[in-house]
């Protein structure tokens, strides 16, 4: 065999694909994907307990942490798959941030130079116009707009660079950049501040409430206790005056007088039988007086003419 034939004879090298360990490719961000991105950068940058000290990996994890959240739950699984949180921190730094950052300075220029009065709803929709007549590709985050404008970087992020539209320097003192005046995102420290105030009320809220139960329970209490010891004084009394009427009978000699008082004494000092407690002591009425004693206002009216015929008797004697 020639060294032609030799040369002409090699062994084909096959490529290992790699198309089935590569990713699939995701869906584009929609409108509302980009919407619902920019809210979740808001919510995190405006964090002010999160801290200033935290690393673009873990940011960026909080971000699409919210990102999901803002998601039905049925459909959380399917986004974390396609939107990872390095695709968020892609999409909007690269796409988001630069389109919004050439906005605003369409934006400003029309507020330096357009008409006096002009309504803001229109001013955002020359600016969107003048991008999209200037840039390319054309401006597809007016739903953002709304969304990025309470941040307070995106209200001053252009006034430290140059003014790529007249070479000019960017800072505006004329016509301030849209959503000036808003207030600044909390710090660190002072949203740590007021999270430790807001517990500390909320710890002296509970420990009034609790006080105040057990003011209530103490009232409840010595309510029954007073109740429990105006019922023993008169039950004391009636006593009392169901032993005097016994004395006063027995003196004169009205012996069936003196022992039915006799009996509804003894009624009286027993205490309630099968643990039952005794009936208030206003119950103890002279509608039944085989079983109770008179109170002082139901003293038989005969007693008088017997307490007159007793007196003359001994005086006769």
């Amino acid at each position: 065999m020639s060294p032609g034939t030799n040369a002409s004879k090699k062994t084909p090298t096959t490529k290992k694909s790699t198309t089935a360990c590569r990713k699939p490719k995701a869906k584009n961000y929609s409108s509302l994907d980009d919407q619902l991105l920019c809210t979740a950068y808001v919510n995190i940058s405006s964090n002010g307990a999160k801290g200033t000290g935290q690393t673009a990996e873990m940011f960026w994890n909080d971000v699409h942490k919210v990102f999901l959240s803002l998601h039905p739950p049925e459909k959380v699984a399917s986004v974390a798959q396609e939107r990872d949180a390095a695709s968020l921190m892609n999409r909007f730094q690269r796409h988001i941030q630069k389109s919004v950052n050439i906005f605003n300075k369409y934006y400003r220029r029309l507020q330096r130079e357009g008409p006096s009065g002009t309504p803001d709803a229109e001013l955002v929709k020359l600016a969107i116009q003048q991008y999209n007549e200037n840039e390319k590709p054309k401006f597809q985050f007016e739903g953002c707009l709304e969304i990025l404008k309470e941040l307070a970087k995106f209200q001053t992020m252009v006034e430290e660079q140059k003014d790529a539209l007249d070479g000019s320097s960017a800072v505006n003192i004329v016509c301030p950049p849209m959503g000036h005046g808003l207030p600044r995102p909390t710090g660190s420290k002072a949203a740590k501040k007021m999270l430790k105030e807001d517990r500390s009320i909320a710890a002296t809220e509970s420990e009034k409430v609790k006080a105040i139960k057990d003011l209530a329970g103490s009232h409840e209490i010595l309510a029954t206790e007073l109740q429990r010891n105006r019922e023993l004084t008169e039950l004391k009394n009636k006593q009392d005056h169901c032993f005097k009427m016994f004395e006063l009978y027995r003196s004169m000699g009205k012996v069936e007088e003196a022992e039915r008082y006799m009996i509804q004494l003894e009624q009286l000092s027993q205490p309630p039988s099968g643990g039952a407690s005794r009936p208030p002591v206003n119950d103890l009425s002279s509608d039944d007086s085989d079983n109770e004693c008179e109170s002082f206002n139901d003293v038989p009216s005969s007693i008088d003419d017997d307490i007159d015929n007793h007196a003359s008797e001994s005086a006769d004697e």
